[in-house]
């Protein structure tokens, strides 16, 4: 998973425009340090910057998010993730008191603040933290639908990842058992709004009692399986009138692309079995779109 971690996060930031502000020492200094790590992006005007952040007691202005922001996108290609946990955790932080006012750069940063964590010392609550990041972007759909793009993908890549980093047989400070649990807990605490797909058979014919059937089973890639690699693919489907999955598509996976085409071929296998099929266009339905199911591939 570590290799992806650029791929994840480089199109995902945006950086806010200059403004006038006070002119205190401290912005200045700011200023000052981010004008020469944009010219030069070394190590030690990286240190120089984040030193300064640290010192910088007042509220976040645009020059110190632009700031946090360059520094976490300096850092996200290099895959060292001991300094990516730095930038990531400490422009997290600086960005909470504002969180509502820019939710995208907040929940990038604690996405790339959990992913490194994750990477670089393999800590349990690497994934609670991912757990919130999946929910509060889920929260983020509203009854109408209207789910910004950044925080629907967002939202799919936190999935991915949640599940992923619950694959992993290297997680120190809990069990596989307790963390599912507390995940659990983490993800019944935000709202899970109402989808079109629910309001649609509120409004129709209800859907058929029955269950979801594959008729083949999931492989794992034997490449991946060598080199003990785990991970974990979103899948988003739906069943057309006849009950065969239908509009099969990768929302999310995690690392990327290496379990895309097995999950694919098992997802497309799908299909809805009802109890009776004589109740099916009579008095319920098996159409249904917008499923949205993870697989996941563990070691053990």
């Amino acid at each position: 998973m570590r290799s992806l971690f650029s791929v994840l996060f480089l199109a995902s930031i945006n950086f806010l425009p200059f403004a006038a502000f006070s002119q205190n020492d401290q912005l200045a200094d700011i200023r000052s340090a981010f004008d020469l790590f944009s010219g030069e992006p070394s190590d030690k005007n990286r240190r120089e910057l984040l030193d300064i952040l640290e010192a910088y007691e007042g509220p976040p202005t645009v020059a110190t998010v632009n700031a946090h922001l360059i520094i976490m996108m300096h850092d996200a290609p290099s895959n060292k993730f001991r300094l990516i946990a730095e930038s990531a955790g400490a422009a997290k932080q600086h960005l909470e008191p504002i969180s509502e006012t820019l939710p995208k750069q907040y929940w990038d940063a604690r996405f790339m603040a959990a992913i490194a964590r994750f990477n670089a010392y393999d800590e349990a609550d690497s994934i609670l933290e991912m757990a919130h990041v999946r929910g509060a972007t889920h929260t983020m759909r509203s009854d109408e639908e209207t789910w910004q793009d950044w925080a629907k993908t967002l939202h799919y890549r936190a999935y991915a990842w949640t599940e992923g980093m619950q694959a992993s047989r290297t997680i120190k400070g809990a069990t596989k058992t307790s963390i599912k649990n507390k995940v659990e807990d983490i993800l019944s605490r935000y709202p899970n709004p109402t989808s079109q797909t629910e309001q649609d058979a509120a409004d129709g014919l209800p859907w058929c009692e029955g269950e979801v059937k594959f008729r083949r089973k999931p492989r794992y890639p034997t490449p991946a399986l060598s080199r003990g690699k785990f991970g974990s693919v979103v899948i988003g489907f739906g069943f057309d009138r006849d009950g065969k999955a239908t509009n099969v598509e990768v929302l999310a996976s995690v690392p990327l692309g290496t379990f895309d085409k097995e999950t694919l071929k098992w997802a497309r296998s799908g299909y809805f079995k009802p109890e009776n099929k004589e109740q099916v266009g009579v008095t319920c339905r098996v159409d249904r779109p917008d499923i949205v199911q993870t697989l996941t591939f563990s070691l053990g």
